[in-house]
């Protein structure tokens, strides 16, 4: 019985991980601790500086928690905040679906900017029980992470992978090798970090985009 239910948690702990789909950077949800120093730039330009909790991935692209110089504690969410830098961290406020306002964590920053925003879906349960044992509950919910890329004045949500790179780097940013590999599956969604990378490599600007106080 210690058997089985040693093999169940084991189960339950690898499910309440994520990690996102490429070779580059790997994007966790699991919790952290302690704080880190950083800085909030809010809408009307004020800075506040000083100590910002280490949430996961998926809590930072929701909620700000931050400790001034004499210890106390604040809360700053995506509708007063523009931006923000944790560490070597940067989440930036966008807007997604129905014009709701999140923060999306840079994870390239060039020419052409790959954003990622990460979050947790409605909690599911489901009830389960053995001759041996008395019924339990067991509680879980799905993660997941939308890359969404940004270019001059362009930002979309990379939905529909192929369709939409191979129209995006024809009309909007020209590069035939890029599309001839992702027509030839040589690169796919799990490769965006890799294709993004490529492509800023090939288009150097005279600066990267780069936000700093």
């Amino acid at each position: 019985m210690k058997k089985i239910s040693s093999v169940l948690a084991i189960i339950l702990i690898l499910a309440s991980f994520g990690f996102s789909q490429n070779n580059n950077e790997t994007i966790r949800f699991f919790k952290k601790k302690g704080y880190e120093e950083g800085f909030v730039v809010f809408d009307n330009g004020e800075v506040f500086k000083g100590q910002l909790r280490r949430y996961s991935t998926e809590a930072s692209c929701g909620r700000i928690k931050a400790k001034d110089s004499s210890g106390t504690t604040r809360i700053f969410w995506p509708k007063q905040v523009n931006y923000y830098k944790r560490g070597n961290e940067y989440f930036v406020k966008k807007k997604i679906v129905f014009g709701f306002k999140v923060f999306m964590k840079v994870v390239i920053s060039g020419k052409l900017t790959l954003y990622a925003y990460c979050y947790k879906t409605s909690s599911m349960s489901s009830t389960m029980s053995s001759p041996f044992t008395s019924s339990y509950t067991i509680s879980y919910s799905s993660r997941g992470i939308d890359y969404y890329l940004g270019f001059e004045e362009k930002f979309f949500k990379i939905n529909g992978f192929k369709k939409i790179m191979i129209d995006f780097f024809t009309n909007y940013a020209p590069d035939k090798e890029l599309v001839e590999k992702i027509k030839n599956k040589e690169l796919k969604y799990r490769d965006i970090q890799t294709i993004v990378n490529e492509y800023n490599k090939k288009h150097i600007t005279i600066k990267n985009i780069e936000i700093e106080k």
